[in-house]
């Protein structure tokens, strides 16, 4: 799948004058994997109401965290193919200091993790 997925990239890549993509590591990613030289324009996957909505949230004051707790925060999609399900395998093997967040919509699924210590 991922050579046919390379394949045709590059098969695309050959005739446009121009790119755009969602994110900047994205754009690195044709620049750097097929030598793309032509303009790369980046539009965040993202609605503009998430970046100008004006809601701040402390969560570490809505969760009871800890000043020392670590927090990593998925926002997107909740479909397959998005890695959440090996962010959620990996967090539950991380030490309790280590929170995940999740903000986004999408199929409703069934998650099951190991316990924690």
């Amino acid at each position: 799948m991922q050579r046919t997925g390379r394949c045709a990239e590059r098969r695309l890549l050959a005739g446009i004058d121009s790119l755009i993509t969602v994110n900047h590591s994205l754009a690195q990613y044709f620049r750097q994997f097929y030598g793309y030289t032509r303009p790369v324009h980046v539009v965040m996957n993202c609605p503009s109401e998430a970046l100008h909505d004006g809601e701040k949230r402390d969560l570490r004051q809505e969760f009871g965290w800890r000043p020392e707790d670590v927090s990593a925060i998925y926002q997107g999609v909740l479909d397959p193919g998005r890695g959440l399900g090996v962010m959620l395998e990996a967090i539950a093997q991380l030490p309790s200091k280590f929170k995940l967040v999740i903000f986004g919509d999408g199929p409703p699924r069934v998650v099951r993790l190991g316990r924690r210590s």
